[in-house]
């Protein structure tokens, strides 16, 4: 049939399944800009930029700035704007104080014991130049305690060591060096003109001087295994600080190692309370406070009978000689007044007033101390009579050498009592006293401080050779003593020949070590033998010569106290060293004309025939060979010549100063050459005289630039820090080092510092 119609649309049947994703649709248009939201939290620090350019150095205490960037006049420890100390000092020889060990501790004087404290503290500080601390913890035996921290502490630098570290980093101001990457084994690595260091896998050195013309300072620290323990990578440290002799006023040094001024007597006081120097939990610990360097407002004046007893947390007792240590004290700074200054109130004008005022106690002393020279007859002048003004003899600044060649405390004592006196003396008068070459009627006289017996003998009533109350001549206890002590002080040496021999016999008979007397002998005997001919103080011209006359200067072997460094008897052997660096303008300078150039010389100064110049037979000539594009040395001695070859003094053609050596020992010459900024001076080339004779007399010279050459035949250029050396035949043992000690001593000076260019 037919369809039927649609029915009637039925309800909407549940939703389909979702079908498949539409095409993206275009971007909409961009809102408005939202309300800005509360700030983030601030990052953190960045990274310190590099150091800014250390400024001009201020006025010194004379009230002038220094030109060329040198260093200002400060007072040293004995009063004296620019002085070195020496004007008081009680020794010349430098001295060596240690803590070593667990840990067994000896001063400066001598005074040894042992410190059992856990802590950090200062051992020696010198004025406000340089400080070394150390930190003591328990060693792998508890009872005892070992150094695993070291810290040298100068204006400047803040240095630390560490066992942990063994000598492979090091931390300067607070930054970590490490080997290979900022220094190497073995190199010096100066720091400014006065601060260096040497590490080494095993030890580290620092050296400092604060006159460069004098002896400096030394601290030197190795490292000892003890495994088992509580020690950072099982190792400990031992430490020593070697002192200059002009530092040795007791005025200057303080901290555990005492004031070092040739009395071990008087260290107890100086140390008392030991406590004092605590540093530990302090901004005076170099450990702790990168930022710690030396300054008017952190130095203590000790002054015993104001500390104050102050209670520390740490274990252990100080043990002196078996027996309990001193009290506890504050570590507050003591005015010269006796009042009392914290830290942060020290100022650079109770600085002066501390040099000048010495403290009421060492002020009490020296009034004790004159009442008794007074009394004993080593013055004549009682007190409150008026002193002369004229004579040195009637100064009443008497010198008693009964300790040998070096001036005794009581000398250095008796010289500052009468400072008024003192500024009466003229230059000359202060060299010879300074010297030890004026002794008293009542002072025993040097040539009968050598005399020397066998204890109880008859020899001793023969030679009136006295041990109490006053020593008077050499006393040993053996004969076999006595032999020991003249074959250790350079026994191949004549005692005519030198004053240090006397001097190494008193101090072998009174029990010091072989070891200490034997560095003094030789230190005494080369101060003796070396003169510097061009002078570190004056004019400029002076201390550094322009070469560019022949001769440019002359120095005469004919001066007051000069036999023993030139006549033949007293010093066959010889060195010469300076430093030198040559014109390099084109035109005019040392190499503008080709040709071999004179350095130095050494000999005659006339001919056989009388003929003014220089004989055919040369004693000592140094010159330059410029003849071609490679510069090198030619040394005569004794008229032999020898060439160095070029590659060993690469320097000597460059704008740069070269340090040269030229060293005499019996038949063997030596010659050493070095470059400013090198770690060491080596040796370039070595010869023998063999039949040749060198000579050496009152009636030579030496003449920087050779003598009537003609001008091409002159080296030109600047030449500085010449040092002469006339010794005597030397050790046939070899066991006192020659040159190889000295002559790196004169390189570490460095060159001149007043030099054009």
């Amino acid at each position: 049939g037919k369809q039927g119609k649609r029915g009637i649309k039925g309800p909407m049947g549940p939703a389909g399944p979702l079908g498949p994703k539409g095409n993206k649709g275009g971007d909409g248009i961009t809102g408005d800009k939202g309300v800005t939201g509360p700030g983030g939290a601030d990052g953190g620090a960045g990274s310190n930029g590099p150091d800014g350019v250390r400024g001009f150095y201020g006025k010194g205490c004379d009230g002038v700035t220094e030109k060329g960037g040198a260093r200002p006049k400060v007072i040293d420890a004995c009063g004296v704007c620019g002085g070195d100390e020496s004007e008081c000092a009680v020794t010349s020889v430098s001295k060596t104080a240690y803590a070593v060990g667990d840990p067994h501790y000896r001063t400066f004087d001598g005074k040894s014991f042992d410190y059992q404290l856990r802590g950090e503290f200062i051992l020696a500080r010198h004025m406000n130049d340089i400080e070394l601390q150390n930190l003591q913890v328990v060693c792998p035996a508890s009872t005892v305690r070992c150094n695993v921290g070291a810290a040298v502490v100068t204006k400047n630098f803040n240095l630390r060591f560490k066992s942990q570290w063994l000598g492979g980093r090091i931390s300067i101001n607070g930054r970590e060096l490490v080997v290979g990457r900022d220094y190497n084994y073995g190199v010096w690595n100066w720091l400014d003109s006065q601060t260096a260091y040497l590490m080494q896998g095993g030890s580290f050195d620092v050296i400092f001087n604060d006159n460069p013309q004098g002896d400096g300072s030394q601290i030197t620290g190795y490292w000892g295994y003890w495994p088992g323990g509580p020690l950072p990578n099982n190792h400990y440290m031992n430490l020593y600080f070697r002192a200059p002799g002009r530092w040795s006023s007791g005025l200057s040094m303080t901290g555990l190692f005492a004031n070092f001024d040739n009395n071990a007597e008087d260290d107890w006081d100086a140390i008392a309370p030991s406590t004092m120097w605590w540093v530990k939990d302090t901004a005076s610990s170099a450990f702790s406070n990168d930022k710690y360097l030396l300054h008017w407002t952190n130095r203590l004046i000790h002054s015993k009978q104001d500390a104050i007893d102050a209670q520390f947390n740490h274990a252990g007792s100080a043990h002196v000689g078996g027996n309990t240590g001193h009290k506890a004290g504050s570590a507050t700074a003591i005015l010269a007044d006796g009042g009392e200054k914290k830290e942060g109130e020290w100022t650079h004008a109770d600085e002066v007033k501390a040099l000048h005022d010495i403290d009421p106690l060492t002020a009490k002393m020296r009034r004790k101390l004159f009442a008794k020279m007074a009394a004993e007859g080593v013055v004549e002048r009682k007190v409150g009579e008026a002193a002369p003004k004229t004579e040195l003899g009637q100064a009443e600044l008497d010198i008693m050498p009964f300790v040998g060649e070096r001036p005794s405390p009581m000398r250095v004592e008796q010289q500052m009592l009468f400072r008024k006196e003192w500024k009466v003396l003229d230059n000359t008068q202060r060299a010879e006293m300074l010297a030890g070459k004026v002794v008293s009627s009542n002072a025993a006289g040097f040539t009968h401080m050598c005399m020397s017996c066998i204890e109880g003998s008859e020899e001793c009533a023969e030679k009136k050779i006295i041990k109490d109350p006053k020593p008077d001549g050499i006393t040993y206890a053996t004969a076999e003593a006595k032999k020991t002590c003249e074959d250790d002080c350079m026994g191949w040496i004549p005692l005519s020949h030198s004053n240090a021999i006397c001097s190494c016999w008193i101090d072998c008979s009174l029990g010091l070590t072989k070891d200490h007397y034997q560095k003094d002998v030789l230190a005494n005997y080369m101060k003796e033998r070396r003169v510097l001919l061009t002078p570190e103080d004056g004019e400029a011209a002076d201390k550094c010569l322009a070469v560019g006359a022949s001769p440019s200067k002359i120095y005469r072997g004919d001066k007051p106290g000069a036999r023993m460094r030139w006549e033949q008897e007293f010093s066959p052997n010889f060195a010469l060293t300076f430093w030198w660096k040559p014109d390099m303008e084109p035109t005019m300078g040392s190499f503008a004309k080709e040709g071999v150039k004179t350095l130095l010389y050494k000999g005659m100064n006339e001919s056989a025939a009388g003929v003014p110049g220089m004989p055919d037979l040369k004693m000592v000539m140094i010159r330059v060979d410029a003849s071609g594009s490679d510069k090198f040395l030619k040394v005569t001695v004794a008229g032999n010549e020898v060439s160095v070859p070029a590659d060993k003094c690469k320097s000597l053609g460059e704008d740069a100063f070269t340090f040269v050596a030229v060293t005499k020992r019996d038949s063997s010459i030596a010659i050493w050459c070095g470059k400013e900024g090198d770690a060491e001076a080596k040796k370039a080339h070595n010869f023998d005289l063999g039949d040749a004779e060198y000579t050496t007399s009152l009636n030579q010279v030496i003449a920087v630039g050779g003598i009537k050459l003609p001008a091409e035949n002159i080296a030109g250029g600047w030449m500085g820090r010449v040092n002469y050396y006339g010794v005597d035949k030397w050790d046939p043992t070899n066991s006192f080092k020659l040159w190889d000690e000295q002559v790196p001593k004169r390189f570490a000076v460095g060159p001149p510092t007043d030099c054009p260019g």
